[in-house]
């Protein structure tokens, strides 16, 4: 993942940062989404939980995301990286 810098803040909290300037690539981005704690996710109040889970689930049957699917995943990927940020690391 991508260090967020200073003049990416504002747009990053107002969710307007494109999800390339948080993760290197879609497989990082996708690497992410199985990082996160399901449960914890949909606790914590994180926008489209039921995304998360579908996604996951995909992925641990073994079939890749679809096209769309990983566009959607992009859109709720300020919250995937704020998510493995703050769970994840440390």
């Amino acid at each position: 993942m991508k260090q967020i810098v200073r003049e990416d803040i504002l747009d990053f909290q107002l969710g307007k940062l494109p999800w390339n300037k948080m993760f290197e690539n879609e497989s990082e981005l996708i690497h992410a989404l199985t990082l996160v704690n399901y449960e914890d996710y949909k606790g914590r109040g994180y926008e489209n939980p039921k995304l998360v889970k579908d996604f996951q689930s995909r992925l641990a049957c073994g079939l890749p995301l679809s096209v769309s699917q990983v566009l959607q995943l992009k859109r709720i990927a300020k919250d995937i990286y704020t998510y493995v940020s703050k769970e994840c690391v440390g």
